[in-house]
C-alpha cells in the first residue's frame, strides 16, 4: 500500500446523495447508503448481510466456531434467503427509469478495499449516519458487503428519492422449495412421491427408473469427443483431463459410481434427491481441483409412461456398484420464477 495506490482510488464525483433506507425481506436487512453521479453515469450503494440468514437479529459474528456446526444440509436449508437487490434489473424513482448494467458487492472487511472505505467516509460527510441500534453499526465489517449497482441510463442530475415512489424490477430467478421428503431408493424399483409447495400447490413425483452410473466412463466418453480437438491441442486436453480426474477422484474414486434417478413430476418444475446420510454430514474438505456437486441426467425418452417429460437427477455419493438401495431425501423442488415489479417500502 502506498499514497499512488491511495490516489487512484479516489474518484471525482459532480454529485453525491444520502439516502439512508432500509429495506428487508423474509428477515434479510439491506441498507440503501446513496447514490453518486460521474459525469453522466449514476451509481446505487447499498450495504447489505453477508449472509442473509445471519440478519434476523443474531450477529453470527459472535459465535465462535466451536460453537457453530454446519453440515451440507444446512446449506440448502438457506437457498432462497437473498437480498433485496440481488436481482434487480432496473429502478424507477417517479417518472424516471434506470436499468442496471451491473451490479456486484464485496465485503467491507477486505484489508485493501480502499475505494469502499473512502465511498463511504464521504457518504458520512454528506450526513449519512446508521443509529447506535441498527444491526449493522456494531457487526463485523467482515459480515457486511457493499453492493455497488451501477445504472447505464445516463443522467444530469441524480434522482430525488425522498419525494417520489420507488419500484423495483426484480429478473428472472430460480425459486426453491424445501421439501426434505425420504425416499427409499432401489435400483429397478418405481415408486409415486406426492409432495405439497409452500403455496398450496400439491404434486406427484413418479420415479420411473433407479440405475447406477459409472461416472469415469461417462467422462470418458465425454473427452472421446472429437470436438474438444477441436477447441485444445492434445497437450491441452491432457492437461485438462488430468486437472478434471483429480478433482473427480476426490468427489468418486474410481470404481465406485453414483445413483440416477428418472423421473416424471406433474409440476412444471424440477426435482432434486439427495443421499440422507451425506446431508447430515460436514462438508468435506477437498485439495486441489473439485467437481461441482450438480450432474443433470438427461434421460433417452423425452416422455415418460404418465405422458409428462422425462427429467433425471444423478445422487453425488460414491457407492460400491453392489449396493443397490439408497435411503436418500426428495430435497427440494425448483422452478424459474418471472420477472416481477414492486413498490419499495417508503424510507
Amino acid at each position: 500500500m502506498n499514497l499512488k495506490t491511495l490516489k487512484s482510488e479516489v474518484q471525482d464525483w459532480e454529485e453525491i446523495q444520502v439516502i439512508g433506507c432500509d429495506v428487508e425481506q423474509d428477515g434479510a436487512r439491506s441498507h440503501i447508503v446513496g447514490m453518486i453521479r460521474q459525469g453522466d453515469q449514476a451509481k446505487l450503494y447499498v450495504l447489505e448481510d453477508a449472509e442473509p440468514s445471519g440478519g434476523k437479529g443474531e450477529d453470527l459474528s459472535e459465535k465462535s466456531a466451536s460453537e457453530e456446526r454446519r453440515t451440507n444440509r444446512d446449506s440448502f436449508s438457506h437457498i432462497d434467503e437473498h437480498n433485496y437487490f440481488d436481482w434487480v434489473t432496473a429502478i424507477s424513482v417517479g417518472n424516471e427509469e434506470f436499468s442496471v448494467e451491473s451490479a456486484g458487492a464485496a465485503s467491507l472487511g477486505i484489508p485493501d478495499n480502499i475505494r469502499n472505505w473512502l465511498l463511504i467516509g464521504e457518504m458520512m460527510k454528506a450526513g449519512w449516519s446508521l443509529a447506535e441500534d441498527h444491526p449493522f453499526w456494531q457487526r463485523d465489517w467482515d459480515r457486511i458487503l457493499l453492493k455497488e449497482i451501477v445504472f447505464q441510463t445516463p443522467v444530469s442530475a441524480l434522482p430525488d428519492w425522498g419525494g417520489n415512489e420507488v419500484r423495483i424490477r426484480h429478473g428472472e430467478m430460480w425459486g426453491h422449495d424445501l421439501l426434505e421428503i425420504p425416499v427409499h431408493l432401489a435400483v429397478g424399483q418405481k415408486q409415486e412421491v406426492p409432495f405439497v409447495l409452500k403455496d398450496g400447490r400439491t404434486g406427484t413425483c413418479y420415479i420411473n427408473a433407479v440405475y447406477t452410473i459409472d461416472v469415469w466412463a461417462e467422462h470418458e466418453k465425454q473427452f472421446a469427443d472429437p470436438r474438444y480437438r477441436k477447441i485444445m491441442t492434445e497437450e491441452e486436453l491432457a492437461r485438462h483431463k488430468e486437472a478434471f480426474y483429480k478433482g473427480l477422484a476426490q468427489e468418486c474414486p474410481r470404481g465406485m459410481c453414483y445413483l440416477g434417478v428418472e423421473y416424471e413430476c406433474t409440476l412444471d418444475g424440477n426435482l432434486t434427491f439427495y443421499d440422507s446420510a451425506w446431508l447430515d454430514e460436514e462438508p468435506a474438505v477437498h485439495s486441489g481441483s473439485v467437481t461441482i456437486r450438480m450432474m443433470i441426467l438427461k434421460p433417452d425418452d423425452p416422455t415418460g409412461p404418465h405422458g409428462l417429460p422425462m427429467r433425471g437427477c444423478a445422487i453425488q455419493t460414491p457407492l460400491d456398484p453392489a449396493v443397490k438401495e439408497l435411503s436418500a431425501e426428495l430435497l427440494y423442488y425448483t422452478q424459474k420464477l418471472p420477472e416481477r415489479e414492486e413498490a419499495m417500502p417508503p424510507c
